[in-house]
């Protein structure tokens, strides 16, 4: 099985958005952590501030979805309030364990990564017209 085209270069895209994202994410997590915020705090206001910047992103960059906000943006915010409880809760597992709490926001990263792609391509910014799923097909 191979990756059709439009796949790999939509994730490509999502990866650079998400990796802009992300690098956002683990700075404004650290800076606030070394100015002595908890860091499941520090973690769910970086977490949440970069929501709507990085939904932008996502709808005309990586997806190009035409879908109107009223149906795309809730749906989008429903994954990252899941994602924000994420940010919030590995950190603070994590530093009950000791762990430093930048690997627990790498963890995060990963971990959000991973999901928030596949949901945002067979739910958020879907084109029913071009949709198979997965997007995994053999190319002959």
């Amino acid at each position: 099985m191979h990756l059709k085209p439009v796949t790999s270069l939509r994730f490509f895209k999502f990866l650079l958005a998400g990796g802009l994202g992300a690098a956002c994410y683990i700075m404004g997590s650290s800076m606030l952590t070394f100015v002595g915020m908890d860091a499941w705090i520090a973690s769910s206001i970086a977490y949440g501030s970069l929501v709507p910047i990085v939904y932008l992103i996502q709808k005309k960059f990586v997806f190009k979805s035409d879908e109107v906000h009223s149906k795309s943006f809730p749906r989008y915010l429903t994954i990252q309030i899941i994602g924000i409880g994420l940010s919030a809760s590995i950190p603070f597992l994590l530093g009950k364990l000791k762990i430093d709490p930048t690997i627990s926001f790498i963890c995060v990263v990963l971990l959000i990564t991973l999901t928030n792609y596949s949901l945002q391509l067979i739910w958020v910014f879907k084109k029913v017209d071009d949709f198979k799923f997965g997007e995994l097909n053999e190319i002959n």
